[in-house]
């Protein structure tokens, strides 16, 4: 909230403000989901600007993933640290650190895309895994697979990163009650709990862009249309397969690295490379920790890291990153940098931080037993948790967008320029979204 933005701001944030207030269509796949949550949320009248409304939901959504992700390595270090305080504490600043880095914090403080909406139903997912996972057999149990399943399909009618959960949980039913998945009851109430999941998509689509909002784009009406289908298959964007790279997969690893060392201190150009080996090693030391203690969680978490970074970079297959060899001229580059499509491997990447510190804290811990009482261990073993100031210090000049009105005054003064039934043309997003915006939220 301190570093919130107080209004729209350049690339999509104009798009999806004004498609929550028009209950419109943005780009494909049309993010139905989204459009309608956040049309609910902008109806509450905590703060009298809508863009504002709308900027809280994306810090919320943020920093509700960020609490199922703190329960969820609460229960993950059970077997790593013994003493709760000291698990609690772990659990809060390696949290916190996911949840400040950079990207994401960037990416809270307005609502420029839909994936803090993502962030929340993953965090949800893998919590949903690892409560069912515990709990007793039997018919009950189940219910939470169906449940899983529910939200699975339902988060990808917002974005297709709401699925990245689902080998992670994979991970969990096969090694807790793979049988689950052959029982008629469980079966029968998966396949219902994903179609009504998807049913927004081919429900609310057609028939709102049937009404013609004033946001509108591709026009997927009709229920079997072929407007509908490539607006949900992006078809627009021509993406290769997946096999037909389009840089070499080396630039693209190299990139995301790149995106990986802005996170931990992007105001400190000079001192941000060290805080990005600290913390690496912090995080990779609680997921080896983690594989030796709980295997289960381990595996789960292994699971969910390869995904989040070395399956996420595979499958977006993304061009030549806009700063990566900037002095080639002739290299097919992305419009802009894509870190934000990486959003989710970071905050994850906060949870086995957690880990991390909660097995540093329990290496010092049993180190001195011999030597004082235990909550005195304990609390020599803390300090290190104050780590994570400096990510937060180093990343709010950056990551603020408090006090930024430039795309908003950009609009209107734009709009204000052009007599009555005048015609602006446009020559992409930073033009035509912030007048959008200007047009039909205020």
């Amino acid at each position: 909230i301190a570093t919130l933005g107080p209004t729209t701001a350049f690339w999509d944030t104009s798009e999806y403000i004004a498609a929550a207030k028009v209950l419109g269509i943005p780009h494909p796949p049309g993010n139905p989901l989204f459009v309608l949550m956040a049309h609910v949320w902008g109806l509450i009248p905590m703060v009298s600007d809508y863009a504002t409304r709308i900027n809280l939901f994306a810090a919320v959504t943020s920093a509700l993933s960020a609490g199922l992700w703190f329960l969820v390595a609460d229960r993950w270090m059970r077997s790593v640290v013994s003493f709760r305080p000291a698990r609690l504490a772990a659990a809060f600043a390696g949290t916190l650190l996911g949840s400040t880095m950079w990207t994401v914090w960037n990416q809270s403080t307005v609502n420029e895309k839909v994936y803090t909406l993502s962030l929340l139903s993953m965090a949800l997912v893998m919590w949903l895994a690892v409560h069912w996972a515990d709990d007793r057999p039997g018919a009950h149990r189940d219910r939470w697979v169906i449940l899983i399943a529910y939200v699975i399909a339902l988060s990808s009618t917002n974005h297709q990163m709401g699925v990245l959960a689902a080998p992670g949980v994979a991970v969990y039913i096969l090694m807790t009650d793979w049988k689950v998945i052959t029982r008629w009851r469980v079966l029968v109430g998966v396949a219902l709990a994903v179609a009504i999941g998807i049913s927004i998509n081919y429900l609310f689509l057609p028939i709102r862009a049937g009404q013609f909002p004033a946001i509108n784009e591709g026009e997927p009406i009709g229920f079997f249309s072929n407007a509908l289908s490539e607006v949900l298959g992006r078809v627009q964007y021509a993406k290769p397969s997946v096999f037909e790279r389009q840089a070499e997969l080396s630039s693209q690893v190299s990139n995301y690295l790149q995106y990986w060392s802005w996170q931990f201190g992007r105001d400190w150009p000079t001192f941000s490379r060290l805080l990005t080996l600290v913390f690496s090693a912090i995080g990779l030391t609680g997921l080896m920790t983690l594989i030796q203690k709980d295997r289960r969680a381990g595996l789960a978490a292994l699971t969910m890291f390869a995904t989040l970074t070395a399956g996420l970079i595979f499958y977006l297959n993304f061009r030549y990153g806009f700063s990566i060899d900037p002095t080639n001229t002739g290299l097919d580059r992305e419009v802009r940098e894509r870190d934000y499509f990486f959003i989710c491997s970071f905050i994850y990447f906060g949870t086995l931080v957690a880990v991390g510190f909660g097995a540093l804290m329990q290496l010092v811990a049993d180190g001195l037993a011999q030597r004082m009482p235990e909550a005195r261990r304990w609390a020599t073993a803390s300090p290190m948790l104050l780590l994570v100031a400096l990510p937060i210090a180093g990343n709010w000049s950056t990551a603020s967008r408090a006090g930024e009105y430039v795309a908003r005054d950009f609009a209107v003064d734009l709009l204000e320029s052009v007599a009555p039934y005048g015609i602006l043309i446009t020559a992409g997003d930073n033009d035509t979204f912030p007048l959008w915006y200007a047009q039909e939220v205020e």
